[in-house]
């Protein structure tokens, strides 16, 4: 174990020790080390010396260390106030001084006989007294060199710590050489020229993929911005066209605009396959249509399951159809009919099972089935590898019945699964290719669903428009009438409604002089609707009209709900971008 001692003397070592201070600092770590092992070793002498005395004086051995140990909380100990360290008094002159008025980063190589790791790579650059906060990357640009990222106001420091440390910076070196690439299988099929092309590119993607990785966004865009502006016969210069690129990567943030979900011609719906609801409802204050789960063990959870959510304000009929099976869930809007399907993978449900299962659903000029498959096909989607259901089942059915797989089109290749195995194209849109027009696709990659499967989302235009719903009749109408405790606003009221009236008594008087006994049935209703309106526009004119509640006013999801939902959506994007990840081009 380390003493205090230790850890300060090795946090106050900035530079390199020469051969005869090291072997003192050597000789002196030796014999803290063995005095603390002498300590160790008396502390277990006293502890058998302890257990070998009878019990009633360890008792009183432990009693009279408690009284001895008793903390007086009326007089606190002093704790003894440490210097700040050099690398604290560094921070703080770095901190308080001006900046200068242009921001420049320049990269310093060193040699080195084998690639190592990161971290090894920093733990030898502090023991040659290098601070490594202020080294901002490390890279591997080519075999036998590494690369310190710095801000050039560290260069002259760096370059000076390296000398005194015998260590010789390799400042010839040429990033966008070609005898940086390594593989010789590219050598080969690459004339002189292309194999600069070709290292100078591979510089330029390194570069833009450590500044979409850095934790501070603002230190990637002055990174990148630093180097596009250099000339174009500097070797580190890259082209202004990976500014393009890091932008489309990496937007800025937009303000969050909450839109109507539905139109009278655009409707929204969410379907949900292997929701493993064996019964009841999601807690969600969407309409719910549920196809439930298998359940075979009553101490498992659910197989499979099949969930239709409709936002509440959709002004469009749903038709439900019944389920005919397990794996499908169908409904009707205007001239569509979509099948939502949940086939489970071969080695659960066997490619004649499946062939059936897709021959039981009626198929027409509009019809859309949607869903996940299980089925990979190269031929279809551009998937990378195929399945026995997407060969045996999906393409036969497929050819048979002139449907048109829109993956393969809108986003062919694009992977719809993925897990830390591989990537897989699974859930698939499929339409006969003339039911709908204009279609776009789109899969939600850098979202997170807590889930191996991306969103997947297909619009399209009708060939006819949505027939929204008749116009519900008119609500109760709402006033606040809680402010009448005021007297002033009541006698606003009495007032306005004695002024709508006045009209409303001549009328009455004229009836009560009349030799007709009983009015027309159409002169009570208009009396009474006259009445009606006075009083309305009385309360208008001083209560004024309150809002009446939605039926979603007491959801459960609130702003810090929906913030904890963002804050978990930036840091799946930035795991999703991070450099090295094994699930990046990992083949399933």
């Amino acid at each position: 174990m380390m003493s205090p001692q230790n850890r300060t003397f090795f946090s106050q070592a900035r530079h390199a020790l020469s051969i005869e201070e090291w072997e003192v600092r050597k000789a002196e770590i030796k014999i803290q080390q063995q005095q603390q092992q002498d300590k160790e070793t008396q502390s277990k002498q006293l502890k058998q010396l302890e257990q070998q005395m009878p019990h009633h004086q360890q008792q009183h051995r432990h009693q009279h260390k408690h009284r001895y140990r008793q903390k007086h909380y009326t007089k606190k100990k002093k704790e003894a106030v440490q210097p700040p360290s050099e690398k604290l008094l560094n921070w703080a002159h770095r901190l308080l001084t001006p900046a200068n008025d242009t921001t420049a980063y320049s990269f310093v190589y060193m040699g080195s006989p084998r690639r190592t790791l990161h971290s090894e790579i920093r733990k030898a650059l502090r023991l040659v007294g290098v601070a490594t906060e202020r080294v901002i990357d490390i890279q591997f640009p080519a075999h036998g060199i590494v690369a310190l990222l710095v801000h050039s106001s560290y260069e002259t420091e760096l370059h000076d710590l390296l000398t005194h440390a015998k260590l010789t910076p390799k400042n010839d070196f040429d990033p966008i050489s070609a005898n940086t690439i390594g593989d010789p299988t590219l050598l080969a099929k690459l004339s002189a020229t292309e194999r600069a092309d070709e290292a100078k590119k591979i510089y330029q993607e390194r570069m833009l993929a450590m500044c979409l990785c850095m934790s501070k966004k603002h230190l990637g865009i002055a990174i990148l911005r630093h180097f596009i502006s250099l000339s174009k016969e500097d070797m580190h210069h890259i082209d202004s066209a990976y500014w393009t690129k890091f932008q489309d990567m990496n937007p800025k943030p937009t303000p969050r605009q909450h839109r109507p979900i539905s139109t009278p011609n655009e409707a929204r719906n969410l379907l949900s396959s292997e929701t493993f609801l064996i019964r009841g409802r999601l807690q969600t204050d969407w309409l719910q249509y549920h196809n439930y789960a298998i359940q075979p063990d009553i101490k498992k959870r659910g197989q499979g399951g099949i969930s239709l959510l409709v936002r509440p304000n959709l002004n469009l009929h749903i038709h439900h159809l019944p389920n005919t099976s397990h794996f499908s869930l169908s409904f009707q809007i205007s001239i569509y009919t979509f099948h939502g399907l949940y086939l489970p993978p071969p080695l659960t449900l066997n490619d004649t099972t499946t062939i059936e299962l897709l021959d039981q659903l009626n198929i027409t000029n509009t019809t859309i089935i949607l869903g996940d498959l299980n089925a990979r096909s190269k031929l279809l989607t551009g998937d990378h590898s195929n399945n026995t259901h997407g060969i045996h089942a999906l393409e036969p059915w497929i050819t048979g019945n002139g449907l048109h797989v829109w993956n393969g089109t809108l986003t062919r290749t694009q992977p719809t699964f993925r897990t830390a195995a591989g990537t897989s194209i699974i859930d698939l849109f499929i339409s006969p290719e003339n039911a709908i027009i204009n279609p776009t696709m789109n899969i939600c990659d850098m979202t997170s669903l807590s889930i191996y499967h991306h969103l997947c989302t297909l619009s399209f235009s009708p060939h006819l428009p949505w027939k929204p719903l008749p116009v519900p009749n008119s609500t109760r109408q709402h006033w606040k009438l809680q402010r009448f405790s005021d007297p002033e606003l009541r006698q606003v009221f009495i007032k306005k409604f004695e002024n709508n009236i006045n009209s409303i008594n001549i009328v009455l008087e004229q009836l009560c002089h009349s030799t007709i006994s009983i009015p027309h049935p159409p002169t009570i209703e208009q009396l009474g609707s006259d009445i009606t309106s006075a009083i309305y526009d009385a309360l208008d004119h001083s209560v004024s009209h309150t809002k009446p509640r939605p039926k979603t006013w007491n959801t459960y999801w609130n702003a810090e709900l929906q913030l904890k939902a963002d804050l978990r959506e930036e840091a799946y994007r930035k795991w999703h971008r991070a450099p090295n990840n094994l699930i990046i081009r990992a083949k399933l």
